[in-house]
């Protein structure tokens, strides 16, 4: 089955929802991927570690294996996937690019071309996982029951949460990556050293969707296949969510412009060796990485889900984004006020007194002035959450449900990642994950409140998943939970 373009000569990755309602001719391009995925698990050794490169389990032990620690320098790339650092889009790139010739040199055809589950449309209907993989049909490869059982349900499945699923947040931040300190938020994440994937500086992509996916589908009693590094490529579907992931950047791309991506040869250069379809070694650097059709493959569709504001690109872009209000410049944000150690084993309020008199934060509250805010939530360790994420809202009336609010949501810290940040073994010592969201527009909510009187600023942690508000959080907690004003 083709999905090439005759007008291109590119691959097409289609999304999953127009192969299935596409009929026959679509559902034989998952076909495909199931027989490929039959074929990759017959090289598998019945016991041991995965011997052979084009095998299914070996594949899925590059992103993360029970039992070992992550890792850059393994033998085999076992357990080095890059995560929350400036590294995680190009190196997962690389990664779906080499699986993707893997599966085509099992099926015989190179034109095939790995899909993409677009959760990120306005119908529900998009946010519920795809039917093949829900059909618990014997001998089915695509199904595995290691998933949260109401999302994989096979005939009355829930939908991903709306913000879960929200690619918005990080698409209108025209920032690539930031200083690993900065306290603002940028798209692809923090700049770092090439490290292992516990790095602490996680961009917005990779917390939302990405993250929150990740933690939704997966679950967290007990944590299936997408909740952790160690077996996340164990589904199927994993590959499906990180081909919509990278679909992202390319949306991302085709808003901002190639321009802004980092010019530092220190990433640009980064090299980064995989497997291919014969089961040799190959490498490519980053800056081999930045353009898809230079790899042979394009989107069905890069459309953003929603207008993002529009600015001129370089020369040769072409933007069909309506437009709407851009972004306003912004100051390097300043500390305005922090509160330390917050548990998040259940639902949790804390104040933070703001440092400004409360004329002057009301005032730049009112953007009169181009004030952006953002929230950091720091350092944020644990190794038995409870649930698949922990939304945070700002002056939440008490006893008022969450969810009745969402004019005071900051956003969501996703669990998926935070145990492999928090192994005191690990590079940085367990020292956990940074989350940043900006909270400019939750701050103009305030504004309107006349019954704050701008002092203090109440944060409410609330653990939550497929089924809303949870009671228990685990032992999850923040070192930190700061206010800036830029």
């Amino acid at each position: 089955m083709t999905n090439g373009s005759p007008d291109t000569g590119l691959r097409i990755r289609r999304d999953v929802q127009s192969l299935i309602a596409e009929g026959d001719a679509g559902l034989q391009v998952l076909d495909d991927y199931g027989a490929a995925i039959i074929a990759m698990k017959e090289l598998d050794s019945a016991a041991g570690p995965p011997r052979n490169p084009r095998s299914w389990r070996f594949q899925a032990a590059i992103h993360g294996l029970t039992g070992l620690r992550p890792s850059i320098d393994h033998p085999q790339h076992w357990a080095s996937c890059r995560h929350n650092s400036w590294f995680f889009l190009p190196w997962h790139r690389m990664y779906l690019y080499c699986f993707e010739r893997i599966v085509q040199s099992h099926l015989g055809d190179d034109s095939w071309a790995l899909p993409y589950w677009d959760y990120t449309k306005a119908s529900a209907s998009s946010r519920i996982l795809p039917a093949p993989f829900r059909t618990p049909a014997t001998g089915n490869p695509l199904h595995v029951a290691e998933r949260d059982l109401r999302i994989n349900h096979e005939s009355a499945p829930e939908p991903l949460d709306a913000e879960e699923a929200d690619a918005m947040p990080a698409l209108r931040i025209d920032t690539f990556a930031l200083p690993a300190q900065n306290a603002a938020s940028s798209f692809g994440g923090g700049v770092v050293e090439d490290v292992v994937p516990t790095a602490r500086a996680r961009g917005s992509v990779e917390l939302q969707p990405h993250g929150l996916v990740h933690g939704a589908v997966g679950g967290e009693d007990p944590p299936g296949f997408m909740s952790r590094f160690e077996t996340a490529a164990l589904d199927p579907i994993f590959w499906l969510h990180h081909s919509n992931i990278d679909r992202l950047w390319d949306v991302w791309l085709r808003r901002w412009g190639v321009d802004a991506l980092p010019d530092a040869t220190a990433w640009l250069d980064t090299e980064y060796e995989f497997f291919d379809a014969d089961g040799n070694r190959t490498k490519r650097t980053i800056r081999a990485l930045l353009d898809s059709a230079e790899l042979g493959y394009a989107y069905e569709s890069t459309d953003p889900p929603r207008p993002i504001p529009v600015q001129p690109g370089p020369e040769g872009l072409a933007l069909a984004f309506p437009e709407e209000e851009a972004l306003v410049p912004m100051a390097d944000p300043e500390l305005v006020g922090a509160t330390e150690d917050v548990p998040f084993a259940e639902r949790v309020e804390v104040g933070i007194e703001l440092a400004r008199p409360p004329e002057a934060v009301l005032a730049a509250a009112a953007i009169t002035e181009p004030t952006r805010w953002f929230l950091r939530v720091e350092d944020v360790v644990g190794e038995h959450p409870a649930v698949s994420r922990y939304d945070v809202y700002l002056n939440l009336p008490a006893g008022h449900r969450a969810a009745d609010h969402p004019e005071l949501r900051a956003g969501s810290i996703a669990t998926f990642g935070i145990p492999e940040a928090s192994q005191p073994q690990a590079e940085h010592g367990g020292l956990g994950l940074t989350d940043v969201f900006e909270v400019t527009d939750v701050m103009a909510a305030l504004r309107d409140d006349f019954s704050w009187d701008g002092s203090t600023l109440h944060v409410t942690v609330v653990p939550a998943g497929v089924g809303g508000e949870a009671e228990r959080g685990g032992d999850v907690r923040a070192g930190r939970i700061s206010i800036y004003a830029g």
